[in-house]
């Protein structure tokens, strides 16, 4: 029986090795640690098997996204670490993660109430949001801007004319995690 298999190969032309195994493998560049896709199809009917290799952005469960919001807003609870801000975090980051197609549990986020901020020479109500992540989609900055705009709003009371946001795509090699880089 004829079987068809080729090693998959990052684009710096380094074999990959496997991270997980399923339907879908994981894989990872032994150099340069790029990750990827690797499909596998099983051709039974015709005695051979093919695998078909597809370099995708990986968005695996590493990504994670983190949201830091600073606001000259005071909460009710407003000492450090209080239950009200919490709260008030855990929702905005949830909906966040949820836009992004992200679980929950690899979102992080902070929220500095009661800062000295000024905004347009005024104190009134303003919040300086910052969302980084590894493969922030650019092309949906507008549709985040107005996710997190409307649930700063709604829980803070700041009107989306006094929130800025800036966005950042990091790259895998300058973001850290467990001891390493993704």
């Amino acid at each position: 029986d004829p079987m068809s298999l080729f090693v998959p190969l990052c684009l710096c032309g380094s074999p990959l090795q496997s991270l997980s195994i399923s339907v879908a493998a994981r894989l990872r560049c032994v150099l340069c640690g790029e990750k990827s896709f690797f499909s596998f199809r099983d051709f039974r009917g015709h005695s051979f098997y093919y695998f078909s290799y597809f370099s995708v952005p990986y968005q695996g469960e590493n990504n994670m996204p983190y949201l830091k919001i600073q606001t000259n807003v005071t909460t009710a609870d407003s000492s450090a670490n209080s239950a009200d801000e919490k709260a008030i975090l855990t929702r905005i980051a949830a909906g966040i993660a949820a836009q992004l197609g992200k679980p929950e549990r690899y979102m992080m986020g902070a929220i500095d109430t009661g800062c000295t901020l000024v905004f347009g020479g005024s104190d009134e109500p303003a919040a300086f949001v910052e969302l980084k992540g590894i493969g922030l989609p650019e092309a949906r900055a507008a549709e985040l801007s107005e996710a997190l705009c409307s649930s700063i709003s709604t829980e803070l009371g700041i009107p989306p004319d006094r929130i800025y946001i800036v966005f950042a795509d990091i790259p895998r090699a300058l973001w850290g995690w467990n001891g390493g880089t993704f």
